[in-house]
Order: C-alpha cells, then sequence, then structure tokens
C-alpha cells in the first residue's frame, strides 16, 4: 500500500516537475498583459458588431435587419460564454489561448518531439507579439487561433491513437473543434483538405499489405467520415437555427445561396478594362442595369458617391471612382434594404431575381461573359497573380517574420450605450472602477495602453527578438530541407510525425495562398489579424521539422558509424 502511494506521488511530482516551465511561461504572458483590455474600436462591421452579437447571443432577438446575422456565430457565443464566467474578455481569450497552445505542444510530444523541443514551441506560441496586439480587440480571428490549435492537435492525437482505445475520442474531439472553427470564420472551410491527408495516411497500410481492408474501411470511417459529419451536423444545426429565426437557411448573411448567385452573376460581366481590387466596374454595372430590372432598382443607392464602398475604397486604398471588393460587399446588401427588401426572405426573392436576369442576358450573349471558378471571388484574381503574386507573397512573408510592432491603428472609439454594451460584454475592469463618464479621457488612455501593453520598449524588444528568431529557424529549415531531400528514399510517410507536418504545411500554405489572391484582387491580404491564427502553427512546423530532421540526420550518422 505505502509502495503503490509513493510511487503515485512520484508520478505526480514527476509530471508537475515537467509541466513547471510552461506553467511559468504562461503565468509570464500573464503578467505582461493583465493591465490591458478590449479596445473600444467603432468598427460596426467587426469588432462592435460581435459584442452586440454575444448580448444578444445570437438568436435571442426579434429583429431582422442588415446586421443582424452578417458573420458566422461562433465567436459572438464565445463572447457570451466568457461573460458568464465574470472574467475580462481580455484576460478569457489569453487563458484560451494559452491552454489550446499548450494541448498542441501536448499533442507534438505524444509523436516523439522531445521535451526540450517542445518548451521552444511553447515559447514561440506564448510570445508571438501579434498576440499582444491581435487579443486587444473583440474579433473572430482570436478564437480561430484557439481552435485551429485544437483541431491540429485533436487530427495529432487521433492519428496517434489509430490502434488504440482512444481512437474513437480523439476523432469525435477533432471533429467538434473542426466544425467550431468552421462557423467560426469564413476561411474556416480550408480545413476540408485535411481529411484528405488523413485518408491517404489510414490506406498507406492497406497498400502496402499491411492492414486488410476491413480493418482499413473501419478507420476510415472513424478518421475521415465521423469528423466530416459532426462538421456538417453543427453546419446543418445553424443553418436550421437561422433559417426559423430569420427565414434565411445560411450560416450567415453573406453565405447564403440566393446571395452568391447574385454576386457571381454580377462577376460573371466581363469588363471591359480589369480594375485591381474591383470586381464589378462601372462599366460592369453599366450592363447589369441594362439586363436586369432587379439590379437597376439599386442604381440610385450604389451610384451614390457617399456610400461606404466609395468612401472607404477611396480612404484607405486610394480608388477614385470605383468600389472595392472589401466594401462592395456590404454596400450591395445595403443597396438591397434601401430598395425595399427587408426581411431574409425578401432579400433571397430579390437575389434570386437578380441572378437569373443576368444569367439570362449572359445565355443571349448580351454582354461578354467568364466563367466564375468560386463564388465570390473575382474571377480576374487569378489573372493578376503572375504578376503580383510574388509581390504580395513577399508582404506576407515580411508580416510572418516582422521585427517591428505594427503602426498605431487610428480608428474612431465608440461611446453611449455601445461602449456601456462593451464594459458589460466584455467584463471590462475599467468600468467597475470607474462609474462615471469617462469616454472623453480615460477610453484613449486605455486603447495607448493596450497598443504598447506592458512597455513600449518591451513590445519592441520581443517584436525585434521573436523575428529574428522567426527569420532564422525558417533559414534553417530550408537548409535542413535540402539534406532531407537528398535522404528522401528513407523516409517512412506512414511515421505521424511526418504526416502532422504535412497538415500542418497544408495548413499555412492554404491560407498563405488565400491571402494572396485576396491581395492580388481584393483587399491588402497582409492584414495582421488575417495572418495570426496561422502564426502558431507555422512556428510549430518550423520546431517540429528542425527536430525531425535532426532525428533523421542523427540516426544516418550512427548507421554510417555501424558500417564502419
Amino acid at each position: 500500500m505505502n509502495t503503490n502511494n509513493t510511487t503515485k506521488k512520484d508520478i505526480g511530482l514527476s509530471a508537475l516537475s515537467s509541466l513547471l516551465p510552461f506553467l511559468l511561461l504562461a503565468i509570464l504572458k500573464i503578467f505582461l498583459i493583465s493591465h490591458e483590455e478590449i479596445i473600444a474600436l467603432n468598427a460596426p462591421h467587426d469588432d462592435l458588431w460581435f459584442i452586440q452579437a454575444a448580448a444578444r447571443w445570437f438568436w435571442f432577438t426579434d429583429e431582422y435587419n442588415l446586421m443582424t446575422i452578417i458573420h458566422l456565430p461562433a465567436y459572438a457565443i464565445y463572447i457570451a460564454l466568457i461573460h458568464l464566467t465574470g472574467i475580462p474578455l481580455r484576460i478569457g481569450i489569453e487563458l484560451t489561448f494559452l491552454a489550446s497552445g499548450l494541448y498542441l505542444v501536448y499533442a507534438l510530444r505524444q509523436i516523439g518531439l522531445s521535451k526540450i523541443f517542445c518548451l521552444a514551441a511553447y515559447a514561440l506560441i506564448v510570445f508571438n507579439p501579434a498576440s499582444f496586439h491581435v487579443f486587444n480587440r473583440s474579433l473572430s480571428e482570436t478564437l480561430y487561433s484557439v481552435l485551429l490549435m485544437l483541431s491540429l492537435a485533436g487530427i495529432t492525437l487521433m492519428l496517434v491513437n489509430i490502434n488504440t482505445k482512444k481512437f474513437l475520442y480523439y476523432s469525435v474531439l477533432s471533429g467538434f473543434f473542426m466544425a467550431l472553427l468552421w462557423l467560426t470564420r469564413e476561411e474556416g472551410v480550408l480545413i476540408a483538405g485535411i481529411p484528405a491527408l488523413t485518408a491517404f495516411f489510414t490506406l498507406l497500410p492497406f497498400y502496402r499489405k499491411k492492414e486488410n481492408w476491413k480493418t482499413v474501411s473501419r478507420k476510415l470511417k472513424i478518421a475521415v467520415l465521423l469528423p466530416i459529419a459532426i462538421i456538417a451536423f453543427f453546419s446543418l444545426a445553424v443553418h436550421t437555427a437561422n433559417y426559423f429565426k430569420f427565414g434565411l437557411f445560411a450560416a450567415s448573411a453573406l453565405d447564403s445561396s440566393s446571395y452568391k448567385k447574385a454576386y457571381s452573376a454580377l462577376l460573371s460581366i466581363k469588363p471591359e478594362k480589369q480594375v485591381r481590387f474591383v470586381p464589378v466596374t462601372t462599366d460592369a454595372r453599366e450592363k447589369a442595369y441594362s439586363v436586369s430590372p432587379a439590379f437597376k432598382e439599386l442604381q440610385p443607392f450604389l451610384e451614390n458617391r457617399s456610400n461606404l464602398a466609395f468612401y472607404w475604397s477611396k480612404a484607405s486604398m486610394g480608388i477614385e471612382n470605383e468600389m472595392a471588393a472589401g466594401w462592395f460587399y456590404w454596400t450591395l446588401r445595403e443597396s438591397v434594404n434601401s430598395a425595399g427588401y427587408k426581411t431574409a426572405t425578401e432579400e433571397s426573392r430579390f437575389y434570386e431575381r437578380m441572378a437569373t436576369e443576368i444569367n439570362k442576358a449572359a445565355d443571349e450573349n448580351k454582354f461578354v461573359a467568364r466563367t466564375v471558378p468560386v463564388s465570390i471571388v473575382d474571377p480576374a484574381s487569378f489573372s493578376f497573380l503572375p504578376s503580383q503574386g510574388f509581390s504580395s507573397l513577399k508582404k506576407i512573408w515580411q508580416v510572418l517574420i516582422s521585427t517591428e510592432k505594427p503602426p498605431k491603428e487610428h480608428a474612431n472609439l465608440f461611446s453611449g450605450e455601445s461602449l456601456e454594451n462593451l464594459d458589460y460584454m466584455a467584463n471590462r475592469r475599467i468600468a467597475l472602477i470607474e462609474t462615471k463618464e469617462y469616454n472623453a479621457v480615460d477610453e484613449k488612455s486605455l486603447q495607448k495602453s493596450a497598443e504598447f501593453g506592458s512597455g513600449q520598449s518591451t513590445l519592441n524588444f520581443i517584436w525585434l527578438v521573436y523575428g529574428k528568431i522567426m527569420a532564422y529557424l525558417t533559414y534553417f529549415g530550408f537548409l535542413l530541407l535540402a539534406v532531407l531531400a537528398i535522404n528522401y528514399k528513407k523516409i517512412r510517410l506512414a511515421n505521424t510525425a511526418y504526416l502532422t507536418l504535412l497538415i500542418f504545411l497544408f495548413v499555412v500554405l492554404s491560407h498563405i495562398f488565400l491571402f494572396v489572391l485576396l491581395d492580388v484582387n481584393s483587399w491588402p491580404g497582409n492584414n495582421l489579424g488575417y495572418l495570426f491564427p496561422i502564426m502558431p502553427i507555422f512556428s510549430s512546423l518550423l520546431v517540429l521539422f528542425i527536430s525531425q530532421t535532426v532525428k533523421e540526420i542523427s540516426k544516418n550518422i550512427i548507421y554510417n558509424q555501424r558500417k564502419i
């Protein structure tokens, strides 16, 4: 009895001592950001919207308007749940991030990553300087980064345990995390390629005649079909909830099939001259007005030079007399609403009619049409890739290894009822300390405090050191890649570590390709918020790759020495 108790105590102490360095890193990060808050930036379609959607728990409202379901629901629900705990949202997202990072590192440990490399991977996640900046805003990118790590950790652990009783458990868990990821941001659909890689790994033993088809087919169902089914279930649940509550069978307003049909119809009109960042030019709109009575109804609103799209296209991107993609999406919906189509059903019917009219005109050759491969992506994006793709890729690369803190954001602060709502939903501590009107002075000093974190010099130092470390690790990784390529015949693709590398690489590259595509012909794709979710994956990928390559080189050295 005493021996057993002593053994259990020793195991517990050993586990605690192993975990202690990771906990110390997490505690240090919490200390550095402990006084920061969510900033009240007046971004009605982003920061402010998520707070307002969280206050009504997304579905609990009797009103449907332009803004009701413009985004996916997961992050708004997350804010509402954090609010219930009483923890400030800024601290809550940090704790969630630190925990998910630790879970990812735990998964990497299970595929053979050494303790020292695990600690390095966690340090790069924890002290990613972008987190000091991005987490100060109420944006879905913050939760997306968390769920991306949890999804990849779950998939890794599922593959590690493919021959154990935990296989089913981790399959369900990874499916759950991926379903939430799917419902957090639109680029979550990129994870759809992961099941293909998982299927490849699962089928390898069959092709190598090490397992029979019955065993492999069972693994395929659990590793591939079950997570897909879970994603489909949650997606269908959101679609159904939106339909019964708002009359729209879609995850969000911009995700509805009718909106996509209408937008694709506009994109199918080939303009006389391609304009970068402008998917539907003045020329294309004029052609659409001439063939579509429905679209003609929108002309007074779309051509109003003081509308959202014209204003911000000029103010943010220097585009004169045209509407850039990033704002045309919203302006199109606003114009439909201004034309009198207020409910979700009325909107959908209008979009269907508009799409039918434009597509019929295309079939009758009333204008030069072009193929639209992806419903809301300008086909011209692909033609701009050869000339602009490398420049876009370079800009994104500079963000990933940046040694400088991003410039201060110049944005208005919201006040009044919206500010009170933020204070309440985000559990902002300034609202607990100060009960009188504080917006004029305290809110601005709070913004400055959150921008600089624990001090401008501290953050500048973290950016500088982190950026250089990432650059050196990347260059070293490319060097090792050349070494690994020479010995490619000795690589065992069935090794879980290599499949994990492939999955991580797919996630990073697919996101980068999307942002390059956006940067080429929609709006700047090197936005720190967009890129932040893949940064922890990128750093973990580098650490895992370096560790795995070092192992391969060491094995070759030992093998050659034995031959001698």
